[in-house]
C-alpha cells in the first residue's frame, strides 16, 4: 500500500516521492502502512472466497447479481476504513512529532 499511495500522491514528482519516502520514517507510519495492507488483503482474499462459494451454491443469475454487489461493497467498505484509519493515524503522528520534534527533523507541522 506505502508504494501504491506513494505512486498516487507523487505523480512521478522526484521531490514529492522523496518526501513521500521520507514519511517512512516518522513514528507508527510504516505500522499503518503494514495494518492497511494485511487488512486489504485479508479482506479481498475472503471476498473471493465468497464470490467462489457463491459460484458454486447459487444459481448463475442470482451470482451475477450478487456478486458485483459483494464486491463493491467490500472495495466500499475498505475504502472508506482505510481514509478514516489513515487521518487517525496523521493525527497520532502529528501528536507524537508536536510532543517530540526531534522525531522528525526538518518536518513543519500545519
Amino acid at each position: 500500500m506505502f508504494y501504491l499511495a506513494r505512486a498516487f500522491a507523487s505523480e512521478d514528482d522526484a521531490a514529492a516521492t522523496a518526501d513521500f519516502d521520507q514519511m517512512w520514517e516518522l513514528p507508527t507510519v510504516a505500522r499503518r502502512f503494514r495494518i492497511i495492507t494485511a487488512l486489504w488483503g485479508v479482506c479481498l482474499v475472503a471476498e473471493a472466497l465468497g464470490r467462489t462459494l457463491l459460484a458454486i451454491t447459487v444459481p448463475t443469475t442470482l451470482f451475477l447479481i450478487v456478486s458485483p454487489i459483494l464486491n463493491w461493497g467490500v472495495i466500499g467498505a475498505l475504502l472508506w476504513y482505510t481514509s478514516m484509519f489513515t487521518r487517525a493515524s496523521e493525527q497520532r503522528v502529528i501528536a507524537l512529532v508536536e510532543a517530540d520534534p526531534t522525531l522528525a527533523p526538518g518536518l513543519e507541522v500545519r
